[in-house]
């Protein structure tokens, strides 16, 4: 009995084997030959660095020449895969592979810091200091795209910078990855957050060495904590 166990786990084993087999070879089967050239002509060549172009020719999955027709085909050989384009339109394919499409547009009412409308840690500042001293419906200031990506001089703020930007209005800046956020002290007290909080599965509020919170929430489940103390509107402010 029990090598006929073994025998039937032997040939289950072996059927995976050929199946993952099965699937690498199919996988192969799709990817461009050695030998693979693809001359895309006649149509519209959109490209990054060099306007619209007339014909585009593709060898090994790289692009080998771009540019007019007639310059590109003289360097196509005479064994290429013509793909007539018949007057459309050739554009690179602009792949985005994690998105928030929900969050994005629920932050697009915050306080914007983006790295795409500031050019330094000054502008930002200022950009919350304004908002600070502005009129906030629910009492909170929350800003969204605190990016130090784009701009180098963008280091994280410290809870005494965030007290001192807002010292009695909850403060919550959101960064661009959202994986990070900043919170002053009245942001903190809100949601109920002190020195003894314990960290929350998956993220952590950031001390110092005295154990003393900085200001910094790391991760998604740290920083809703603060988020869920934030008014909610009235529900006839939402619109269905």
């Amino acid at each position: 009995m029990k090598a006929i166990k073994i025998a039937a786990l032997t040939l289950g084993g072996l059927a995976v084997l050929v199946l993952v087999s099965l699937m690498s070879l199919y996988a192969y089967s799709l990817w461009p030959s050695a030998d693979n050239e693809l001359l895309f002509t006649n149509g519209n060549v959109l490209t990054i660095n060099h306007g619209v172009a007339e014909a585009v020719l593709v060898k090994d999955g790289r692009i080998a020449a771009v540019g007019s027709k007639a310059t590109v085909e003289s360097q196509a050989s005479s064994t290429a895969e013509v793909i007539d384009l018949d007057g459309g339109t050739l554009m690179p394919g602009l792949v985005e592979p994690h998105t928030h499409p929900i969050a994005t547009a629920l932050l697009s009412a915050a306080v914007n810091v983006s790295g795409f409308t500031h050019r330094n840690r000054a502008e930002v500042i200022a950009t919350l200091e304004e908002a600070v001293d502005g009129f906030s419906p629910n009492g909170w200031v929350i800003a969204f795209g605190w990016d130090p990506v784009m701009l180098t001089d963008l280091e994280a703020p410290t809870l005494e910078e965030l007290d001192a930007l807002s010292p009695s209005k909850p403060l919550l800046i959101l960064t661009q990855m959202m994986h990070d956020a900043y919170a002053n002290s009245a942001a903190l007290e809100a949601a109920g957050i002190d020195r003894y909080t314990p960290q929350p599965v998956g993220g952590e509020f950031l001390r110092d060495s005295a154990w003393n919170l900085n200001g910094t929430i790391r991760e998604v489940s740290a920083i809703n904590m603060v988020f869920d103390a934030v008014p909610k509107p009235p529900d006839m402010a939402v619109a269905l």
